[in-house]
């Protein structure tokens, strides 16, 4: 049975329970009859909806990644930290018992030192993992809920694109088949919107501007823009390591000079983060306060 009142195929049992006040519920012979469906748009329709379905799965395991990688950095800061910490003070032991008898001192810290080393692995192993485990699992829960949902939405609509070749020739079929399918993309649309940020942005026009230097060796390349509240400007150029300041105008009228290949962002506390790598393949982070005499 199909109700055209509300664009849904149905049973008999829904029709009991949801469509007895519909007019034209018709069975599915008489629907089909006549009724003549764009499959090469639909086709198309499909296709975008299956590629965006992959970008939201692809995008929530990006995070979920993410997470897990913090989670490691963060696990080995801590341990690191306590590493340092602890060797900080041994040293100072040492020291400070230099004058001490040699068979009196030498073992007790020899000791000392490696139970700390079985201490801090044992800690590696359990306290923090297991801790950071249950909070990478929570944070991680409702992004495997929509990965999930992804992965089962493109897997239907998969099927029924696969399948709508085969049925073009039986009428019924095919009807069933395409009403399916809208149904399915209205279904992946409504969920790719609710989960999946897809920014759009307008052009409304462009304008080119000089930041070139008289001290620059290099043509200037741009590899990074930040905007700031003020209406100045912070540009990243990249071949001549340099981050420059623009005024309202776009004239370059500050800059600094950085060791290493930047990118720039801003902050939420009005600081400029410089993020850069060097030569020897160092991650060089930089914050740059912009003040008024900046």
């Amino acid at each position: 049975m199909y109700c055209p009142d509300h664009s849904q195929l149905c049973c008999s049992r829904c029709v009991e329970l949801n469509h007895r006040l519909c007019l034209e519920v018709t069975p599915l012979s008489q629907a089909a009859r006549g009724k003549s469906t764009n499959f090469k748009n639909l086709s198309v329709r499909m296709e975008n909806t299956l590629s965006l379905m992959k970008q939201c799965q692809t995008y929530q395991e990006d995070i979920m990644m993410s997470l897990k990688v913090s989670c490691k950095e963060h696990e080995r800061l801590i341990v690191d930290g306590l590493r340092v910490n602890i060797v900080s003070y041994l040293r100072e032991c040492e020291t400070s018992t230099v004058n001490t008898t040699h068979e009196h001192m030498q073992y007790p810290i020899s000791e000392m030192r490696e139970e700390i080393k079985y201490l801090l692995a044992d800690f590696e192993k359990s306290t923090i993992k297991e801790e950071k485990k249950e909070e990478l699992n929570l944070k991680q829960a409702p992004l495997k809920v929509v990965r999930n949902s992804c992965i089962r939405l493109h897997y239907e609509l998969f099927n029924l694109h696969v399948a709508i070749p085969k049925v073009l020739d039986k009428p019924e079929l095919s009807f069933i088949a395409s009403k399916k399918c809208l149904e399915n993309i209205q279904q992946s649309d409504i969920f790719i919107k609710e989960n999946f940020p897809i920014h759009v942005f307008t052009v409304n026009g462009k304008s080119v501007h000089n930041v070139k230097m008289p001290s620059d060796s290099f043509t200037c390349e741009i590899t990074a823009v930040c905007a700031l509240p003020n209406g100045q400007v912070l540009v990243a150029d990249y071949d001549n390591n340099k981050i420059k300041l623009l005024n309202q105008q776009y004239r370059v009228v500050r800059h600094l000079y950085v060791r290493a290949k930047q990118l720039v962002c801003r902050l939420y506390d009005g600081s400029i983060d410089n993020t850069g790598k060097n030569n020897g393949g160092f991650i060089l982070i930089t914050f740059v306060i912009c003040t008024d005499i900046f």
